[in-house]
């Protein structure tokens, strides 16, 4: 798996100040597939300096090209879903809670992301992002997306800087001008 943030910290174009807060937030992984998941997120690091700020041994990850099937009998009393997230290396098992969850709130509940989506049991999906629990072993799906993300209808991807702010709880995302 590829550390983003470490590569954000070392990048020229990131301020002092968003080097430094990036260091005390969890990291975002891009992982290659299902199998990179499952043999390395367990261990992934996780520094002293980053529990100052944050209780959870946190990471967030990105998944592309992943298949998602909803696990019908597995729900709890939250209204949390859980489903299937695989791909030709392997499996692994995701909680999607309701997207009125206090702790862990996704940008879309399951059925929302069945309908704006357009996603249908089994699909392939573009990007899944969620939140790995390092401690655990849980994944929390945060958000899925089918199709590939455009601005202003432009063939132009989101920038990385965007996409980390709009994984972070609480911050506002600011569009990178093109």
């Amino acid at each position: 798996m590829i550390n983003l943030s470490q590569f954000m910290r070392r990048s020229p174009h990131f301020t002092l100040f968003e080097k430094m807060r990036s260091s005390l937030t969890p990291d975002f992984y891009l992982a290659g597939d299902v199998s990179d998941v499952t043999e390395n997120a367990p261990f992934l690091p996780f520094p002293f300096i980053k529990t100052i700020i944050n209780s959870k041994d946190v990471a967030y990850i990105a998944l592309h090209n992943v298949k998602i099937s909803l696990i019908p009998y597995l729900n709890d009393s939250n209204g949390s879903k859980f489903v299937f997230v695989y791909d030709s290396s392997g499996i692994i098992t995701m909680e999607w809670p309701e997207k009125n969850n206090r702790i862990f709130p996704p940008r879309h509940s399951y059925e929302e992301a069945c309908i704006e989506e357009g996603i249908k049991d089994g699909d392939m999906v573009h990007a899944l992002f969620f939140r790995y629990f390092i401690s655990s072993w849980t994944a929390v799906v945060l958000e899925v997306q089918k199709y590939p993300r455009w601005r202003n209808g432009a063939r132009k991807k989101y920038s990385l800087k965007e996409i980390l702010d709009n994984l972070i709880p609480g911050k506002e995302p600011v569009p990178q001008e093109a």
